[in-house]
C-alpha cells in the first residue's frame, strides 16, 4: 500500500504535471487530426509521464527529505552531481513548476547550482485537498 507521501507525489504528478500534458495535447491540435489520434497521443503522454515519474520518484521523495530538514530556507542541488542533479530535476518539476515551490540557478562551473525553497504552505493545501495527511507525508520523508 503506497504511503501518504507516495499518494502525495502521485496527486502532484496526475493532477498538475498530467493534466497539463493533457491539456497541451488538446489545445495544440489541428483540425485534422482525428479524435483516435488526439486519444493515441493522449495516451503516448499518459505512459510518457509514468515513466518519468517513476524514474524520479526516489529523487523528489531525497529532494522534499533535504528540503525538509532546511525547513523555510532553501537547498542547493548542484548539477555536476548526478544524484543531486536528478533531485533538481525531480523538486523543478514537480514543485516549481506548479507554484509549490521556487527555484533560482547560479553558474558555477562547470556548471550551476539551483537553489530551490518549497513553499509548504501551498504543498499543504494541495495536500489537504486531495484528503491525504500532510504530517504523515512528510513523515514519510527519508
Amino acid at each position: 500500500m503506497a504511503d501518504s507521501l507516495d499518494q502525495l507525489y502521485q496527486h502532484i504528478v496526475q493532477a498538475f504535471a498530467l493534466k497539463d500534458d493533457l491539456i497541451d495535447i488538446d489545445l495544440n491540435a489541428n483540425a485534422n487530426e482525428s479524435g483516435g489520434d488526439l486519444n493515441a497521443a493522449k495516451q503516448e503522454a499518459i505512459e510518457r509521464e509514468q515513466a518519468v515519474s517513476s524514474q524520479l520518484e526516489p529523487y523528489f521523495r531525497s529532494g522534499l527529505a533535504k528540503a525538509l530538514a532546511a525547513g523555510n530556507t532553501e537547498i542547493a542541488l548542484s548539477d555536476q552531481d548526478p544524484i543531486e542533479n536528478k533531485e533538481a530535476d525531480a523538486l523543478i518539476r514537480y514543485l516549481v513548476s506548479y507554484e509549490l515551490a521556487s527555484s533560482r540557478s547560479e553558474e558555477t562551473p562547470p556548471g550551476y547550482t539551483y537553489f530551490i525553497q518549497v513553499n509548504w504552505d501551498k504543498l499543504r493545501q494541495v495536500a489537504t485537498g486531495a484528503n491525504i495527511d500532510f504530517d504523515a507525508a512528510l513523515s514519510g520523508v527519508r
